[in-house]
C-alpha cells in the first residue's frame, strides 16, 4: 500500500487552529472562525521549511503540506501570485493536502476533534468539508477530478480500509477490493471519466495488486503490484513486482488496456515506480539507488533527470499537469526535504523561496 515518506506520524498532535483563504473564514467543520493567512514566503508561516507539494492543476496551483517548528503538519495551497495560504484543519490539529482540481477544490486528510483522521474536501467558497467514513473512525482522501468526485480509502465497520468514491450527490462509496470482499484496497487516482485506479491487498500474506475500477466493470486486477495514476487516455502508471534479477522491489511500469504492460524503469536501478503521468504521456518515474533516490521524466523519446535542490541525492515527484510542470519535494541544502515545481524549460525551483 501507498506510504506518505515524509509526514508520517504527525497527525495526533495538537495545534493552533489555522485558517481558510478568505479572511474571517476557518474551517466549516470546527466551530471556530479565524483570520486567513496567505503569505507570499514559506517562513512567513512560521513553518520548519520542511514541506512536501503533493498535487498541481491545469492553471499552476500547487498543494502540499509543510511543517511548523513544533513538528505539526499543515495544509497549503500556493498560486503563483497570491503565495501560500493554509487550509486549516476540522479541529485546530493538523492536515494534509493531496489533490486539486481544475476549480481550485482540494483534498486530503485532517484531525477530527476526536483525533481521528477524516478525508477532506476544502472550497474557498466554504472551507472544509469532513467527508466521513465507511462506518470506521479513519479516511483518507488521495485524488479528486474536474467533476468534483474524491477518491482515497476508509476503514470499514470490521476496521479494514477499503477503497472509496465520494459524489456530493451519493457520498462515500465503497468500491470493495479484488478478493472477494476480503483483504484491504487503497484508490490513488481518478480520471475524468471517473475511472479510478489503486491497490488491494491479498489475504493473508498481504501481497498487492494493482487495479482498475470503472462503474460498468466494478474493480479488475491487473496485475501484482500497484497502481498510482491514471490519465484521460486511460492508460495507468505505478509499479509492478519486479521480474529482474537486479531489482529488489518494485519496477515502474506503463499499462494500458490495448498494449498491455510496459517496463519503463531506469535498467541500473535497485527498484523504480512510476508515480504520476499525464495526458501526452509524459510519467515520473521515481527510482531507488544505492545511494540516491532520483526521479526522471519519461516519455517515448527518452528520459530527462529531474535533479536535487542542492541537498543529499533525493527526489520525490507527486504530480505533473498538462503543461509538464511536476511538484513533489527534494532535498535542499539544509538536509531537510522542501516542496519543488519543475519544468524542462526552467528546471527547479524551490516552492519556499519562489
Amino acid at each position: 500500500m501507498r506510504k506518505y515518506l515524509l509526514l508520517a506520524g504527525l497527525f495526533l498532535i495538537p495545534s493552533l487552529l489555522l485558517s481558510g483563504c478568505r479572511p474571517g473564514q476557518g474551517s466549516s467543520q470546527s466551530g471556530h472562525a479565524s483570520q486567513a493567512r496567505t503569505v507570499q514566503h514559506f517562513r512567513q508561516l512560521g513553518y520548519d521549511v520542511q514541506s512536501e507539494a503533493a498535487g498541481i492543476n491545469a492553471s499552476g496551483q500547487v498543494v502540499g503540506t509543510g511543517v511548523t517548528n513544533d513538528h505539526l503538519a499543515h495544509a497549503f495551497l500556493w498560486t503563483p501570485s497570491s503565495g501560500f495560504c493554509e487550509l486549516g484543519s476540522l479541529s485546530g490539529r493538523s492536515s494534509v493536502a493531496r489533490g486539486i482540481n481544475a476549480s481550485g477544490q482540494v483534498v486530503g486528510s485532517t484531525n477530527t476533534p476526536e483525533k481521528h483522521s477524516h478525508a477532506f474536501l476544502w472550497t474557498a467558497e466554504k472551507g472544509m468539508q469532513d467527508l466521513g467514513t465507511l462506518g470506521g473512525n479513519e479516511s483518507y482522501a488521495e485524488a479528486i477530478n474536474d467533476a468534483g468526485q474524491v477518491v482515497g480509502k476508509a476503514m470499514t465497520k470490521d476496521n479494514i480500509f477499503h477503497a472509496f468514491l465520494w459524489t456530493a450527490d451519493k457520498g462515500m462509496q465503497d468500491l470493495g477490493t479484488l478478493f472477494d470482499g476480503k483483504g484491504a484496497s487503497d484508490a490513488h487516482q481518478i480520471n475524468t471519466a471517473g475511472q479510478v485506479v489503486g491497490t488491494a491487498s491479498a489475504p493473508p500474506n498481504g501481497s498487492d495488486h494493482a487495479f482498475l475500477w470503472s462503474a460498468t466493470t466494478g474493480m479488475q486486477d491487473i496485475g501484482a503490484g500497484e497502481a498510482l495514476a491514471i490519465n484521460d487516455a486511460g492508460q495507468v502508471t505505478g509499479g509492478e513486482i519486479t521480474r529482474r534479477k537486479t531489482h529488489k522491489g518494485y519496477c515502474a511500469y506503463l499499462w494500458s488496456a490495448s498494449s498491455g504492460l510496459q517496463d519503463i524503469g531506469p535498467t541500473d536501478c535497485l527498484s523504480s515506480t512510476a508515480k504520476c503521468l499525464n495526458a501526452h504521456g509524459q510519467v515520473l518515474v521515481e527510482s531507488a539507488y544505492d545511494q540516491r533516490i532520483s526521479t526522471v521524466c519519461w516519455t517515448s523519446a527518452g528520459m530527462t533527470e529531474l535533479g536535487t535542490l542542492g541537498g543529499q541525492p533525493y527526489c520525490a515527484a507527486a504530480a505533473i499537469n498538462e503543461a509538464g510542470q511536476v511538484v513533489g519535494s527534494a532535498n535542499a541544502a539544509d538536509g531537510k526535504p522542501h516542496a519543488f515545481i519543475w519544468s524542462a524549460s526552467t528546471g527547479m525551483h524551490d516552492l519556499n523561496e519562489y
